[in-house]
């Protein structure tokens, strides 16, 4: 049950990560944003 949970949080760390890089990327340049949405929710 915690290695379920451990592995829960890291994978909710990199996803959390993932949404401030393209938010940064989005806030820089929108196409590259959007592209980068685009090739994740594929």
């Amino acid at each position: 049950m915690g290695h379920y949970l451990e592995r829960n949080f890291y994978f909710f760390i990199r996803t959390l990560g993932i949404v401030i890089c393209i938010h940064i990327r989005v806030s820089t340049s929108p196409t590259i944003g959007y592209q980068f949405l685009i090739i994740i929710y594929r």
